[in-house]
């Protein structure tokens, strides 16, 4: 019996999708035997990362999206996710230089406003983490200017401006903002 590989991956994202844990050791087991077949797939190494982070293996899915950008430095979507596992393992300066990286190649390929803008939130957010909160607004203030309603924008904002002792505009824009206890990683 001939196996379908795209048919395979397709239910394995769909699998990541879904994000609990029998569902991603499920997506698990299928990427592998895919991967078994097709070990040149970018795309299945870069959901395998994906899933990896998903289920907090974080050093795995760093190594992961190294592989993935050894064989296309272009991939934007693996600068953004790397810089935030690299994010999730508080190494900041390798996830700003990721995120930068990101963005840099997001310009040049004519990412979507919501994509740059969630690029330069999470930018924002290192110099956040490192008490720079000037910078951070730079970043945060610019993601704004292209999705206005971005709540992630909001929150890191809130923590960039109280930490300024902007308190006022800090709790408006704390309230314009969600504090998500897990941020979505690119599915594709």
């Amino acid at each position: 019996m001939k196996i379908n590989l795209q048919e395979q991956i397709d239910l394995a994202m769909d699998l990541v999708k879904k994000d609990d844990a029998q569902s991603l050791d499920q997506a698990l087991n299928i990427f592998n035997a895919v991967f078994n077949i097709d070990k040149d797939n970018s795309q299945i190494l870069f959901m395998i990362a994906v899933a990896c982070m998903k289920k907090e293996y974080n050093a795995l899915a760093i190594e992961l999206y190294r592989l993935v950008i050894s064989k296309d430095k272009s991939s934007w979507n693996a600068w953004f996710n790397l810089g935030f596992a690299y994010k999730k393992d508080e190494l900041i300066t390798e996830a700003r230089a990721a995120f930068e990286t990101a963005l840099t190649l997001q310009r040049q390929l004519g990412a979507s406003d919501k994509d740059m803008s969630d690029c330069m939130v999470n930018l924002g957010s290192t110099y956040v983490a490192q008490g720079t909160p000037d910078t951070a607004l730079r970043y945060i203030e610019s993601a704004l200017t292209l999705v206005p309603n971005n709540p992630d924008a909001f929150w890191n904002g809130s923590l960039a401006l109280l930490e300024k002792g902007e308190y006022e505009k800090g709790w408006r824009w704390y309230s314009n903002g969600v504090r998500a206890t897990e941020k979505v990683m690119r599915n594709y």
